[in-house]
């Protein structure tokens, strides 16, 4: 059974990670910062600011010995923190661009049909833009209404 101090130590090491955001071609001078303060704090940032020390050999103390193996932990978790968080980063991006793309397939496809209240469908269109806006996506104001007008039934052909 785990002790709790290996809990804690788990939990501050998810904790860490997860305080290190996807990385983008925009952030990168956080997200390293990020990265070097969840190595820092779980006490495996040594391979940052420190050169690999020579293997050691069969004439080498302990403290060699300790060293370079210190050395080698902290570079194993350097690059498992870093490549997490690119993985991360490629997921994230997937990711948006799959709920980019599906929003606009439903934006692009929607019709009033007539089963629901114009409201409800204008709002439905609303949530659909706002939706597209908060992924950066913004469709220009004259294309909007134009596409509302159009994919409304002909009884409303004296809006366009």
């Amino acid at each position: 059974m785990a002790s709790s101090s290996d809990m804690n130590s788990a939990g501050s090491v998810s904790a860490n990670l997860n305080s290190v955001p996807p990385l983008s071609s925009s952030n990168f001078s956080l997200w390293k910062m990020k990265v070097e303060t969840a190595l820092c704090c779980m006490n495996k940032d040594l391979a940052l600011y420190k050169d690999c020390p020579k293997e050691p050999g069969l004439e080498s103390s302990a403290k060699e010995l300790q060293a370079y193996e210190d050395w080698q932990q902290s570079n194993r978790a350097c690059c498992l923190v870093m490549l997490s968080a690119v993985l991360m980063s490629i997921h994230y991006t997937h990711t948006a661009k799959a709920e980019i793309s599906d929003t606009i397939r439903k934006f692009s496809t929607i019709k009033y049909r007539g089963d629901s209240d114009i409201r409800e469908y204008v709002q439905e269109i609303v949530n659909l833009v706002e939706k597209l806006k908060a992924l950066k996506v913004v469709l220009p104001d004259d294309y909007l209404v134009h596409h509302v007008l159009t994919s409304l039934p002909t009884q409303y052909s004296q809006f366009e």
